[in-house]
């Protein structure tokens, strides 16, 4: 067993990361290779251990550590690792006692095998057969010649077909490379980098349509399916900003970056400027919440659940941002009176109330500003605390304004005029665009205040076929 002394947090990022960070894991190829050899073993020079020794080794040190309450420990290793060391660890142990799938389901495999890339993409699909044929999963036989829209659209009927469910749908989103799919089929060879995915966990902790069971029907055209649902609103406002990731530089030329980070940085502190201004122009709130409540569960709705710190450390954030906004809107949200803010430091922001001119007037005032908040977060513990959990709970993402005038957070790729959905058998809302006579996915959101079905029909002849291609 792995001890954890005090002093240790070097040693373990820099050994045990270099080890659990190996390319080795990234490969879609070696999945199940892994999983179905007889023994396995990890090599570094001379020296050997066994892979169920490391992955007992850092579960136990995972548990030790305590990442509920040292959230940042779980990002230090790669998602490619966690998810050996949570699901295909787990399968080959699985097929070791005959269990088959066990707890898992056909698209817990394909939804962790999205931290695993191919060469060819076909591969992400074809490159599990051997695995998923073991695991006494239906599959079609390995067909090369097929293209790779055609290959992803079938694996992913097999998914919903095989687990009847709908659940795949959380795991959509605009395709870099392949932006002819059907938009209810994933791109297998994508990893999910947007901060829904922190949403869209094994275990839901939302249920939209009430849990009602899965209602599908796939149409002749091989390209669409028909699902059970209802609108309930559409945007009405959609933030200019986002929370950028490394690959959305080329969205922001207007940023004279010094480095990667601050221009990160920037950004993301224009993009928490709308979302605070955005909230307070709400006239109503979802159960009769405040601004306050509003911003903290959307901004971090599933870890506000399960991570008691969490409030705590919002509120030294929020007040990082309030000497920079209105006086007037910064009355709006109710903190702790310890942490009140005098008149004057609130009054000395030169903010506007309109889009991402939040932070107003010229690139050295922007620059002022942005030092002035990012200084504050930086020199409290607990702000920074939250400022790096709220990335990856929103990363890619942009809050907007429903018509119901709730407030929410989908994929960047969203707009005004997109309409919401409920569809029956996902647990969150889908966010949908009509094109022509078609609706396309935009993939899925978090709506404060209608996350526990608040709004699905009490009457099932009030919902309606949604055709999504």
């Amino acid at each position: 067993m792995v001890k954890m002394a005090e002093g240790d947090e070097l040693w373990r990022n820099e050994v045990l990361t270099s080890i659990c960070n190996c390319p080795w894991f990234t490969r879609k190829w070696a999945i199940q290779e892994y999983v179905l050899s007889r023994d396995s073993y990890f090599q570094c020079g001379g020296k050997r251990l066994q892979s169920s020794k490391l992955f007992q080794a850092v579960k136990h040190l995972d548990e030790q550590v305590g990442h509920k309450e040292n959230f940042v420990y779980v990002f230090t290793l790669k998602s490619s690792f966690w998810a050996y060391l949570y699901c295909f660890n787990q399968l080959k142990q699985n097929l070791t006692r005959g269990e088959g799938l066990g707890g898992f389901s056909y698209l817990d495999i394909f939804n962790t095998g999205r931290c695993q890339l191919a060469t060819n993409p076909k591969d992400a699909i074809l490159g599990l057969y051997g695995m998923l044929q073991k695991l006494q999963i239906n599959v079609p036989p390995p067909d090369y010649s097929q293209s790779v829209e055609q290959l992803y659209t079938k694996a992913t009927k097999s998914v919903i077909v095989h687990d009847k469910s709908l659940l795949v749908l959380r795991q959509t989103s605009e395709s870099r490379d392949w932006p002819d799919l059907p938009s209810w089929v994933p791109d297998w060879n994508q990893q999910l980098n947007h901060g829904m995915k922190e949403e869209s966990q094994f275990d839901p902790s939302f249920s939209t349509s009430k849990n009602d069971s899965a209602k599908f029907t796939f149409l002749s055209d091989n390209k669409s399916i028909s699902v059970r649902g209802c609108f309930v609103g559409k945007i009405t406002r959609a933030a200019k900003a986002y929370i950028v990731g490394d690959e959305d530089v080329l969205d922001f030329p207007e940023f004279q970056r010094d480095s990667e980070m601050e221009w990160q940085g920037m950004v993301h502190i224009e993009a928490y400027l709308e979302w605070i201004e955005m909230v307070t122009t709400l006239t109503t709130y979802a159960k009769r919440e405040n601004s306050r409540t509003t911003l903290f569960s959307t901004l971090v709705s599933t870890a506000s659940q399960e991570q008691d710190w969490v409030d705590d450390c919002f509120d030294s954030w929020l007040q990082s941002f309030l000497p920079s906004i209105p006086k007037q809107l910064s009355s709006k949200f109710q903190i702790s009176p310890s942490m009140s803010l005098p008149d004057t430091e609130r009054d000395s922001g030169n903010t506007s109330q309109k889009g991402s001119d939040t932070l107003k007037g010229s690139p050295h005032d922007k620059k002022r500003d942005y030092d002035a908040i990012w200084a504050k977060i930086n020199g409290d513990q607990k702000a920074c605390r939250f400022h790096v959990l709220a990335f990856h709970y929103c990363k890619e993402t942009r809050p907007f304004i429903t018509s119901e005038g709730y407030l929410g957070k989908g994929l960047k790729a969203i707009r005004e005029g997109d309409l919401v959905a409920l569809i029956a058998g996902v647990d969150l809302p889908m966010i949908i665009r009509k094109e022509g006579d078609l609706y396309r996915l935009k993939g899925p959101a978090y709506i404060h205040g209608i996350m526990n079905g608040e709004k699905w029909p009490t009457d099932d002849n009030d919902l309606i076929d949604i055709v999504l291609s």
